[in-house]
This record gives structure tokens, sequence and C-alpha cells, in this order.
């Protein structure tokens, strides 16, 4: 190897990640810039991830170039023909990547009324679901044996649902405590009712299932029903109407 081959590698190896760097940067700068859609903001660290890593490939091929000739030439050769399998694979990340974001934004409102830590463990396990299984189409579409895949799948499957199991298992009794709490909580407060708890203080819309509405100075706020019970609050009666 000559002098120049040398040169050649120690710039593709500084110039790589560093021009990666930049451009992964630039990307997720542009993706994250004020009025852009929430779920392509959030898609900016996976993209800006990917430019990066980009470059990074381009400096090891430049590298090999000077070590082996001969197999750059092949893997020139190989990688047209990837081509289209890994556009489409990372096609298919990204989109899992935005569906899981659509996924859990479209659920909060159905999991507001739940315990927190309840909601959070299910938003989890739908965005786990949906990127997973993203993942194990975009390697079959690469080319991985159909085998692994399908042992893939089943392991997906399985720990599904264990997660569920677990997730009724623990989470369940909240639920229950909530609700038995609520439920208490319907014989006592009435809607029009003025209520303070724990830093809140309105007028109740309802008593819901496992939470009281309040309308506040600051807009609607739901209480939990087992805090609201198991705290200290005052209750004002509403007058009945005439």
């Amino acid at each position: 190897m000559t002098l120049s081959d040398w040169i050649i590698i120690g710039v593709a190896a500084v110039c790589g990640p560093l021009l990666g760097a930049v451009a992964s940067s630039m990307v997720r700068r542009l993706l994250e810039k004020t009025g852009r859609p929430e779920a392509l903001q959030k898609a900016a660290n996976p993209i800006s991830s990917l430019v990066f890593w980009l470059f990074v490939v381009v400096s090891l091929i430049v590298i090999l170039g000077v070590f082996r000739p001969a197999v750059v030439d092949k893997l020139a050769d190989d990688f047209v023909d990837f081509i289209p399998k890994g556009l489409v694979a990372a096609i298919i990340l990204i989109g899992a990547n935005v569906l899981s974001t659509f996924a859990a934004t479209a659920m909060a409102p159905a999991l507001a009324r739940m315990p927190l830590d309840i909601a959070q463990k299910v938003t989890l396990i739908v965005r786990v679901v949906i990127i997973t299984f993203a993942a194990l189409l975009a390697v079959s579409q690469i080319g991985i044996d159909t085998e692994v895949v399908n042992m893939a799948v089943g392991a997906v499957l399985f720990a599904l649902a264990a997660s569920f199991a677990l997730l009724i298992g623990f989470g369940g009794r909240p639920v229950a405590q909530q609700v038995a709490s609520a439920r208490s909580l319907r014989r006592m407060i009435e809607p029009g009712d003025e209520l303070t708890t724990k830093g809140f203080s309105g007028s109740v819309i309802q008593v819901g299932p496992t939470h009281v509405t309040l309308s506040t100075a600051e807009g609607d706020k739901a209480v939990p029903a087992k805090s609201v019970l198991q705290g200290s609050y005052s209750l004002t009666k509403s007058e009945p109407s005439s």
C-alpha cells in the first residue's frame, strides 16, 4: 500500500462519521422544526440516525475498496440487487414508527381514565408490537430465512400474551380499587356539588367508573376516585332546584 492509500483511509475514517453527524443534525432540525406534524417530529430521531449510519457505511466501503478492490466490485453488484429490498425494509420501519405514534395518540382519550401506570404500559405494548412486527416484515424483505422469521414471530406472540397476562394480573387490582372507590363516592357526591381535594377545587361534572371529573378554573380535571376517598376533602352540596 502506498502513502496515498493510507491518506484515503484516514480521510474516509474521519470524514465519514463527521459528515454523518452534520447531516444527521441537519435532518433532525429540519424534521423537528416548529409546525411539523407531531408524528414527523417523533420520527426525526430514527430518520436522522439512519442518515448518520449511511455515511458511516459509505466510509467503510471506501476503506474496504483500498484494501480489497475486487471485493468492492462484487459488493457493488450485490448492492444494486439489494437496494430495492433495503429501501422497502427502511420504509417499513419508518412507517411503523410513525404508525405506532399515531396509534398511541389515538388511544390517549380512551386511556385517559385509566391509572397512569397502566395506560403507559398499554401504550408501550401497542408500540412495541407494531414496531416488532414491522421489523420482522422488514427482515423477511431483506431475505432472512423464513424459518427464522417464523420463530421470531412465535416468540413475539408469546411475549405479547405474557405481557398482557402480567398486565391484567398486576394492573387489575389498582383498577378494581378505583372502581370500588368511585362506587362509594357516588353515594355521597352528585353532579353540581363543590369538591376540594388535593390541590383541585371545582364543581363536580360526574363521578365516572374510576375518576371524579371536576370543572375548575384551569379546565376539566379527572381526579382518581381512590385519592379522593382516602385523602382529605371538603364537599359542599348543591342546592336542589325548586
